[in-house]
């Protein structure tokens, strides 16, 4: 079984640390709705009305983001005469921060993802505009409380979590980019890939793709 061996030192920006032995990943962003500090019955309505995060990833060649994964486009690598899912896959979208466990998954299969991609960003965002994301907005992760994102080595049957990462919510940013990984090897399809982990928190236009893929660009 392979090992993920995260630590601030070895898997911050420009280190990172390799996934020996790692062939399967599984990126979770678990979260539950917060009263936004209010009380009463509008801290009672905004509880029962939920927390939208969304978990994105991003596919890169070089420094340019070229798909993403999440929201409308959970199975993008998915070859249409193949019945199997493809080599990086979304769970679909939670609106509401409702769930057991993880909210939002997504799963990558790293011998199966094209050499045309060389690294990948995972990202955490207040993405969509109007409803009740449009509250959270100005207030950044503050409309969700007990938000974790988390790692599993999933190259086994049994998923082990590895890695468990809380973003700082003390700002109004509404992204947080937790971590990219990436190849060791530009050709090499059998060399493991590298972890690292940024837990980032910046500010992105609700509803803009363009928006968040800025911020990963060129990283």
């Amino acid at each position: 079984m392979g090992s993920i061996n995260l630590t601030k030192e070895n898997a911050g920006p420009g280190n990172g640390a390799n996934l020996d032995g790692v062939t399967k990943l599984r990126f979770g962003a678990s979260w539950d709705p917060s009263s936004r500090g209010k009380g009463g019955l509008l801290g009672k309505l905004s509880t029962r009305g939920g927390a939208d995060l969304d978990l994105i990833a991003v596919l890169m060649q070089g420094t340019k983001a070229v798909k993403y994964v999440g929201l409308d486009n959970l199975d993008p690598l998915k070859r249409k005469e193949e019945k199997v899912a493809g080599p990086i896959v979304h769970s679909g979208d939670e609106t509401q921060g409702k769930k057991a466990g993880d909210d939002e998954m997504i799963d990558v299969d790293f011998s199966r993802i094209s050499t045309s991609y060389d690294a990948i960003f995972f990202t955490v965002a207040v993405f969509k505009s109007g409803g009740m994301s449009t509250a959270m907005q100005d207030q950044g992760f503050q409309g969700a409380k007990n938000v974790e994102f988390h790692v599993y080595n999933t190259s086994d049957v049994t998923p082990v979590m590895d890695a468990e990462i809380m973003p700082d919510l003390a700002g109004k940013e509404n992204c947080c980019l937790i971590a990219k990984v990436s190849r060791t090897h530009p050709s090499d399809t059998s060399a493991p890939w590298k972890i690292e982990v940024y837990e980032e928190m910046v500010a992105i236009t609700a509803g803009s793709m363009p928006s968040l893929l800025d911020q990963v660009r060129g990283r």
